[in-house]
């Protein structure tokens, strides 16, 4: 009889993965239980040690777990976490290299991609706050409606992308206004704008 679900198993892997990535670190043993709802440690260190047995996490000296590129079980992508970008007014956005995750291909595809830490408050309504790891999809072009991170001179920014005959709406997911009626993230337009990639997946924060 088995001890586990290969649902919530997955669920437990699932996590870790995407925990070390958004962070830089595992979580605990009791963040596990929490995140997913077990009713006690005992039942985490059944599933870590299901998941250890299958070679798809490690645990060090001090017990911790961790995903390791070698250790995954199935075809990886290592994606980099290159700074942050703003969902507010654009700021310089590529900056130094934070670090480098492998990631299972089934969460997020093929193809080059990388990751930003979304800054401010401008994509809330479409659920993008502040804190939250944005994964990119690396390309030039993009379809209208698709969250792009867009360059603009040196600054980039995420924004809805709105094209029109003659220019580029890049457009704010926050309708907010002062006391006057005046938008709080009013529309960017630019007659051109370089496009970074897309935003096909985003990692909220915990």
């Amino acid at each position: 009889m088995k001890l586990y679900d290969e649902d919530k198993l997955d669920n437990v892997f699932d996590f870790i993965t995407r925990y070390q990535a958004d962070q830089g670190k595992s979580p605990t043993y009791r963040q596990i239980m929490h995140h997913c709802k077990f009713s006690n440690i005992g039942t985490v260190y059944r599933y870590i040690k299901v998941l250890k047995d299958r070679g798809m996490i490690k645990k060090d000296e001090r017990g911790s777990v961790a995903i390791d590129e070698n250790l995954l079980k199935g075809e990886t992508v290592t994606i980099p976490l290159v700074g942050s970008v703003a969902c507010g007014a654009p700021i310089t956005a590529i900056e130094n290299i934070e670090g480098n995750f492998p990631l299972p291909v089934d969460f997020f595809g093929k193809g080059e991609r990388f990751m930003l830490r979304a800054k401010g408050s401008s994509m809330i309504e479409k659920g993008i706050v502040d804190g939250d790891v944005l994964f990119v999809r690396k390309q030039e072009t993009a379809e209208a409606g698709q969250i792009v991170i867009a360059l603009i001179d040196e600054d980039a920014t995420a924004k809805i992308f709105l094209p029109r005959k003659d220019k580029v709406i890049l457009r704010a997911a926050n309708s907010s206004t002062d006391k006057n009626g005046n938008r709080l993230y009013p529309d960017i337009v630019v007659k051109e704008c370089r496009i970074l990639g897309v935003v096909d997946n985003v990692l909220h924060r915990l």
